[in-house]
């Protein structure tokens, strides 16, 4: 029995030993038995990054060129913001840039102040700049506004503007309305007739 043990175990050697034609690289990535060719290799993240060094190292891809200090100023400020020290003092230098030249991140436009309905009542047109002065104005004063339909007056509102929009919508207080009725057209004879 144990030289049957013996047999697996020396069998389980080949198979997780490198060089060996009998390697078996799933028992070799589960066990931890494994003796590598060379103990100081730096393992990598992932397949694409040994990938990309070793294109480098090959030369099929550029070399990194050392960015100036104003560069490495402000990277090292928006690294340093979300991470730890021992996390940065880790990683070399050359692994934080990794773009080629003209993939180098572009300076962004301004962006424009947002603008609201506030905004734009300040800055409204000649006629509605009443409208803002009755709205902005120290006392209140109080705005008479008649409302129409398709064929005449419909109405009246009397009130305090406080907001205003481009298509005169209005947002009165203590609004007062008088609404004009007008007699149906058959009333008289509706009357007369009785």
């Amino acid at each position: 029995m144990s030289n049957i043990k013996h047999e697996s175990s020396s069998s389980s050697d080949e198979s997780l030993d490198v060089t060996s034609s009998k390697f078996d690289a799933m028992k070799a990535l589960y066990s931890n038995k494994v003796k590598l060719p060379v103990p100081s290799a730096k393992p990598f993240d992932n397949m694409a990054k040994y990938e990309s060094i070793a294109k480098r190292l090959r030369g099929e891809l550029p070399e990194m060129k050392p960015i100036s200090n104003e560069e490495t100023a402000s990277q090292s400020d928006l690294e340093t913001a979300g991470t730890s020290q021992s996390q940065t003092s880790r990683v070399p230098k050359e692994e934080y840039q990794r773009f080629l030249p003209h993939q180098q991140m572009v300076r962004g436009k301004a962006r424009k102040a947002a603008s609201n309905l506030l905004t734009r009542m300040a800055a409204a047109p000649p006629p509605l700049q009443r409208l803002r002065q009755a709205a902005a104005s120290n006392p209140r004063c109080r705005v008479r506004v008649v409302t129409r339909n398709e064929r005449g007056v419909h109405g009246r509102l009397e009130g305090y503007v406080v907001l205003f929009d481009k298509h005169w919508n209005l947002a009165m207080a203590d609004v007062t309305e008088v609404f004009y009725r007008t007699a149906p057209r058959r009333a008289k004879d509706f009357f007369v007739g009785r």
